[in-house]
């Protein structure tokens, strides 16, 4: 009986075959759950990377409008002062024109 295997060899290379297979089996299923993972991961970063960009659209919106209300506060502050100014220039005048005798 040359060349055969008896029962007791292959008995117990199909017990070492069983646990290879289990063996791949548990880091088959560790890699399915890590993939799930990573994939779960990216849908996340793509979902804040949307709100991110609507966010910057905001702030780029608000800071135009911030931009606009500053001017218009100087805008009417030099208005103010302008008037204030020829108010006193104006009233000068009248003051010099009335010592003078002219007005």
């Amino acid at each position: 009986m040359e060349g055969f295997v008896s029962l007791r060899e292959h008995e117990e290379f199909r017990k070492g075959l069983d646990a290879e297979n289990a063996r791949q089996n548990a880091r088959l299923e560790e890699l399915e759950t890590t993939v799930h993972q990573i994939n779960l991961l990216t849908i996340s970063v793509e979902k804040l990377a949307v709100s991110m960009d609507g966010m910057l659209k905001e702030l780029t919106e608000q800071s135009n409008r911030l931009k606009e209300l500053e001017g218009n506060d100087g805008k009417k502050w030099k208005k103010v002062v302008s008037g204030i100014i020829t108010g006193v220039v104006g009233g000068l005048v009248v003051f010099v024109m009335a010592k003078l005798g002219l007005g």
